[in-house]
Parts: C-alpha cells; sequence; structure tokens
C-alpha cells in the first residue's frame, strides 16, 4: 500500500487539505499511513501544518499582531470577553488554535482592545474593510505614551501645574500622555494644583457631536478626537456616555 503511487487527484487533494483537515483524516481518505502522508507532504514543499489553513496557533497569532510580551495577561483579558480559542489535535499533539474567520468577526465588535498600530497590515492575510480604519485610528493614538511614569515626568507635571496656566488637553498634548492617565497620576502623586477649566464651554454644536459620533464609530480614542473639536477628551468622553445613555450610540463591546 505505502509503494503506490499518487495520482494528480491525490496530491491536489492533500494540498487543497492541508491546514484544514486533520492528517489523520487526509491519510485515511487517501488510505495511507500517516508517516506516507507526512512524508509526501515534504516533497510537496508543504510547510508546518499550523502554518497552514484556516487557523494558526495562539502563539503565532500573538507574534503576528506584534505583542511580544504579556500574551497571558491579554489573552485572560480577552477570553473574559468570549475570544474565539478551540483545540485542534494534530497527530499525536493538542494545540490551542483561532480560527482567522472566527477572530476576524469578535475582532469587529472588540476592536478598541486591539492595537492595530502594531499589527503589521496582512499579518494574517487579507483584512475587513474596517480593519484599515482602525489601524489608523489606533496610529494616531500611538503618540500617548504607555509607559510608567518617570521621576522626571513627574517632576515636569508637577511643575506645570503650579504654573496655573495649564488645562488636562494642554497639559496632555504636552506631555504626551492622556488625559485619563494625568488625572490619575496626579492622584497618585497627591498633588493638589489643579489644571485650568477648559474655556471652550460646555455647550455642544450639531457639528461637533456629528464628528464625536463618527470618529467613535471608526475607533478613534477620545484623546484623538479632542485634537479634531474644540473640547478636551475628558469632555468627549462625558459627551460619549451620555450618548450612550440616552441611546444615540451604541457602546464598543
Amino acid at each position: 500500500m505505502e509503494s503506490m503511487s499518487y495520482s494528480l487527484a491525490d496530491l491536489e487533494y492533500i494540498e487543497d487539505s492541508w491546514g484544514v483537515k486533520s492528517i489523520n483524516a487526509i491519510a485515511k481518505n487517501l488510505n495511507r499511513s500517516v508517516g506516507a502522508i507526512l512524508n509526501k507532504k515534504g516533497r510537496l514543499g508543504l510547510g508546518p501544518f499550523l502554518d497552514c489553513g484556516e487557523y494558526i496557533t495562539v502563539h503565532q497569532f500573538f507574534l503576528a499582531i506584534g505583542r511580544t510580551g504579556g500574551d497571558e495577561y491579554t489573552l485572560g483579558k480577552w477570553l473574559k470577553k468570549d475570544f474565539p480559542i478551540k483545540k485542534r489535535k494534530v497527530h499525536h499533539c493538542s494545540f490551542n488554535i483561532i480560527y482567522l474567520n472566527d477572530f476576524w468577526r469578535w475582532a469587529e465588535e472588540y476592536r478598541t482592545h486591539i492595537d492595530f498600530n502594531k499589527f503589521k497590515e496582512n499579518a494574517l492575510g487579507a483584512e475587513p474593510v474596517w480593519v484599515k480604519e482602525q489601524r489608523i485610528a489606533d496610529v494616531e493614538f500611538s503618540k500617548y505614551k504607555g509607559t510608567p511614569w518617570t521621576t522626571k515626568e513627574d517632576n515636569q507635571l508637577k511643575s506645570l501645574l503650579k504654573l496655573y496656566k495649564y488645562t488636562y488637553k494642554a497639559l496632555s498634548m504636552s506631555l504626551y500622555r492622556t488625559e485619563g492617565a494625568i488625572k490619575r497620576r496626579m492622584i497618585d502623586l497627591n498633588i493638589k494644583e489643579r489644571p485650568l477649566r477648559e474655556s471652550c464651554g460646555s455647550t455642544w454644536s450639531s457639528e461637533q457631536i456629528k464628528i464625536v459620533t463618527e470618529m467613535y464609530y471608526k475607533g478613534y480614542k477620545n484623546d484623538v478626537i479632542k485634537d479634531y473639536v474644540d473640547k478636551s477628551g475628558l469632555a468627549i468622553g462625558g459627551k460619549i456616555e451620555r450618548l450612550i445613555k440616552d441611546g444615540l450610540i451604541t457602546k464598543w463591546k
């Protein structure tokens, strides 16, 4: 049986099934041993089984989206949001895998939890249309630092606040930290001085609301939207919460 030659149809079946069907299934359907199929796949130049087809391993996935650390922490958070992981048995080994179609369906709903700035374009193959806009939004947000505050930055924040001339928005643009991060740092450091109130007032024009709504649905964060409307990121966040509460926009998952 093992010495039988492969027909053109057999070879096409192996190539089409590689990474989609299990190795055992391929072998059974062709009436061959698993060893014979593995030998033939090498001669056909097919890659590792989990590098093919419609799914990849969790490790491969995190490398593809540009994350090189903290995978377990991120995965733990995403699993609480129904991240689509499945088990796949290949030969005698079992792997955690992600079907790409399942991922893209999940990602569209939870897109604000993924940093597409580090996610190389087409790293997982063809991308849905909405990903292009989300990547642009995340690239714009990447100017804000997410690293731990340094002593130098703490001293700079204290010095700027003592001048009594900066709003949250101005501090954010000066320090390249989000307004929320600045507010939290002030509490951590027990800083008594406070930023100036925004001078743009509390009235919202219909045009401002339109811009905020459109950018929100494209995945832009508040501290990026503030570059397009005369409001602070904190004010924009408050407005979005009210729009969600009033049922005028849908909250991201």
